[in-house]
């Protein structure tokens, strides 16, 4: 995410903070380490800049320098790159940093990315990609997604066989739908590329990280919307696997390339079976289904049928103040 929020009230003491000063600390320490042990290699800059915790109940933020304070009104609490007192900073909602150390740390890189991201010529850009809540949309991308779990943990001929098929997957899903291209390329060249970075520099080693990200996949819930989250899907499992059949592709990645085709593995004819394709198929067709009947219901009853409605014409407002 980024936005543009400005200003920070006074500053005060960190120790009033209800993020713990120690606990943040061993954050920011993580952060830095990451980006050092990183040392510009994957995109030719350093990682790690400004960056603030802040607490989404009280709004308190506490920064990397041990100063903190409380944002104003209007600044949203979010994970994000955002412009604090002039300047960009990598702001973390504290409540988000849990789970292992290997979590963290792929959160912090991930946000990370955002705070370069311009200066890479890979600008923040996220469109809704509606197509991937429909029947054919939602198929095409599952199977996608299922041949790139098989390459991530395969090597030799059998992974340029699986991305090959997620290729395919791929190329017929967006000859499905017009303009699905650039609506996918756009949202997985911001957030893709960012969730890439998080598990490339979450502190494993390349091979456990391609593995790691397979189980992930693998539990992915059937029932997950993908309009606004397949980029972190597909970004990582095509980045992680650029990684080990073309190394140093970072540098070379442009804001106007497509992770599928910077693997250089042409097309084929897609071949849902080794994927579980029927199977897939049936389950999509069945959940399709049920969503039409579930809308139908709700317009029946909230449109075609009996309607109040209150004319608003020459209407009075007015406010009641309770004590």
């Amino acid at each position: 995410m980024a936005g543009e929020p400005e200003g920070l009230s006074t500053v005060r003491d960190p120790l009033s903070s209800p993020i713990p000063y120690d606990k943040a600390k061993r954050a920011f320490d993580a952060a830095r380490l990451a980006s050092e042990e990183d040392g510009g290699k994957l995109w030719g800059v350093p990682l790690y800049g400004p960056m603030v915790f802040a607490d989404p109940k009280t709004r308190m933020f506490i920064r990397d320098n041990g100063t903190g304070g409380e944002l104003p009104a209007g600044v949203i609490v979010a994970n994000t790159a955002t412009t604090i007192d002039g300047v960009l900073t990598t702001m973390i909602a504290w409540s988000s940093l849990r789970g292992s150390s290997a979590e963290k740390r792929r959160l912090l890189m991930h946000e990370c990315f955002h705070h370069i991201q311009n200066d890479l010529g890979l600008p923040a850009n996220s469109p809704n990609n509606v197509h991937l809540d429909t029947l054919d949309g939602r198929y095409w991308l599952q199977l996608e997604l299922r041949a790139l779990a098989a390459a991530l943990r395969a090597s030799g001929e059998a992974r340029t066989t699986a991305i090959g098929d997620a290729v395919a997957f791929r190329a017929a899903r967006r000859a499905a739908f017009n303009g699905a291209e650039d609506t996918e390329r756009a949202l997985e060249n911001n957030e893709g590329l960012a969730e890439y970075t998080g598990w490339a520099l979450r502190g494993t080693s390349a091979e456990e990280s391609r593995l790691a990200f397979a189980r992930h996949l693998d539990r992915i819930d059937p029932g997950t919307s993908f309009v606004r989250g397949f980029a972190y899907e597909t970004g990582p499992a095509y980045g992680l696997l650029l990684d080990a059949v073309a190394p140093g592709w970072t540098r070379k990645y442009k804001v106007t390339d497509d992770l599928a085709a910077f693997t250089a593995i042409p097309p084929g004819s897609p071949h849902p079976e080794p994927y579980g394709g029927a199977e897939l198929r049936a389950a999509e067709e069945k959940r399709d289904r049920e969503q039409r009947e579930r809308v139908a219901r709700f317009r029946a009853r909230l449109v075609d049928g009996p309607l109040l409605e209150l004319p608003m014409e020459d209407a009075n407002y007015g406010s009641i103040r309770t004590a």
